[in-house]
């Protein structure tokens, strides 16, 4: 994948080239400049917008580099601060691609989220001869009623046309007399994180002198202050929830300068109800067996293969907890496949009950956003 553009000694007409995988077929990175501005967070692993074939796409920087090639297309914008995708990752969905035929870009694409990264969209707006006929009444019918609709902003055409009360005219009479244009507008992402409301102290505030100063008169805000002082960041949801009038409470504190609102984000709950936290069992000589040789090559790092064989209540999934527990501690991560997902509750409840919370789960039978969240 390496590209005659990079690996040239740097130098003062030298420009920042990035290659691309873009999710379209063709199994080749694509060479992108990089504005000096976004060169920053132009690295390996960040997604960025780019335009390609007449339209913006989304893809995956691969490798970044410098070249006195300064003929290309500059990309448009880098879209994360932080890589979404290893360096690692990215080596191996890139073998995986060249093994199985499949174009980088595909393969580099399915290690996001679906719905995750931003969209494009052709939309319909008016231009100044559109917003001029518009505003001197020069239009009648269906063709004013398109103009009018366009007027607070673009739409795309199955909009426009949902927005007409009878039959709406063709789109390409309103842009061949130059009344209306396409432009690409950016919506954002289809699937987001959940986010909730929280409220919080106002920096530097002094609870106990605003208690007994300005609401001395106002127990209620007293004791809701009081209270979001006890929890630090409180969702909204749990004042106003059980207490609808809380809100109007908690607005007059923010007027008055004592607390201020904020959003965070708020994952789903897609592990079920708590679990209480077992204690390992004692092994029998068989389990012990079996760990040690899975541990050895753990800590050696090989790339073992190990078939763990018992009837049905032997203790294997106590010997698969035990190595994900050897795994852990020396720093590492676990990936523990389930054959089926009508297992995975049972797998999930055992290992919380050894682990705790600290884990994700993703599974055909979450919600987009639930699926962006374990991600």
């Amino acid at each position: 994948m390496q590209s005659p553009l990079f690996g040239r000694p740097h130098g003062s007409s030298e420009a920042t080239v990035v290659r691309i995988a873009l999710p379209v077929p063709i199994d080749s990175l694509f060479d992108y400049q990089v504005p000096e501005e976004l060169a920053e967070h132009a690295q390996p692993g960040h997604r960025a917008l780019v335009a390609f074939s007449g339209r913006r796409l989304t893809g995956l920087i691969v490798e970044a580099g410098r070249t006195h090639e300064r003929s290309l297309a500059p990309i448009d914008r880098v879209i994360d601060a932080e890589p979404v995708v290893s360096p690692d990752m990215i080596e191996l969905l890139s073998r995986a691609a060249h093994d199985l035929l499949c174009p980088i870009g595909f393969a580099l694409n399915h290690a996001l989220p679906p719905g995750a990264s931003p969209r494009v969209a052709h939309q319909l707006t008016l231009t100044e001869r559109g917003r001029r006929a518009l505003d001197d009444d020069l239009t009648q019918g269906s063709i004013r009623s398109s103009l009018q609709a366009l007027a607070d902003g673009p739409l795309t055409p199955a909009t426009l046309a949902r927005r007409l009360t009878g039959a709406a005219p063709p789109v390409r009479t309103l842009i061949g007399d130059g009344l209306v244009a396409r432009v690409e507008v950016e919506t954002g992402p289809a699937v987001r994180e959940a986010r909730e409301r929280v409220v919080l102290l106002a920096p530097g505030l002094d609870v106990d002198a605003t208690c007994t100063g300005p609401l001395a008169r106002a127990p209620k805000q007293a004791d809701l202050l009081r209270r979001v002082a006890s929890e630090g960041e409180l969702p909204t949801r749990l004042i106003t929830g059980p207490q609808p009038t809380a809100g109007a409470l908690l607005r007059t504190l923010e007027r008055r300068g004592f607390v201020e609102f904020r959003e965070r984000v708020a994952p789903r709950n897609v592990l079920g109800a708590a679990v209480a936290r077992d204690e390992e069992l004692v092994l029998t000589p068989e389990q012990a067996a079996a760990l040690a040789v899975i541990e050895t090559s753990t800590v050696a790092r090989q790339p073992d293969s190990f078939l763990l064989h018992g009837v049905t209540g032997s203790g294997k999934t106590e010997v698969y907890l035990r190595a994900v527990a050897s795994a852990l501690a020396s720093g590492r991560r676990a990936l523990v496949l389930v054959p089926e997902i009508t297992l995975t509750h049972q797998i999930v409840a055992r290992l919380r009950a050894r682990f705790g919370d600290k884990l994700a789960v993703l599974h055909s039978g979450l919600r987009p956003g639930e699926r962006l969240e374990q991600w």
